[in-house]
């Protein structure tokens, strides 16, 4: 076998393992992105019902101060 086809081989196997790496690289990098994705899907919805309830709280709050109010000029 001359050398330059030995060459030509291990070119070739080299390519092929890059490109089987890269894939593998990609296909992991696009599940860590989902998982990311839902993680964050979670963190906005426990975020949303916090502030839907901290919202609700500061009308009560305000509702209570304007009766005070009220109350003391009444």
């Amino acid at each position: 076998m001359r050398p330059e086809s030995l060459q030509t081989i291990i070119v070739a196997v080299v390519a092929i393992l890059l490109l089987s790496q890269t894939t593998m690289l990609i296909g992991s990098r696009y599940c860590l992105f989902e998982e990311l994705i839902a993680s964050a899907r979670v963190v906005v919805g426990i975020t949303r019902r916090r502030a839907e309830r901290l919202d609700v709280t500061l009308a009560h709050i305000t509702q209570m101060i304007q009766n005070r109010a009220e109350q003391t000029t009444a």
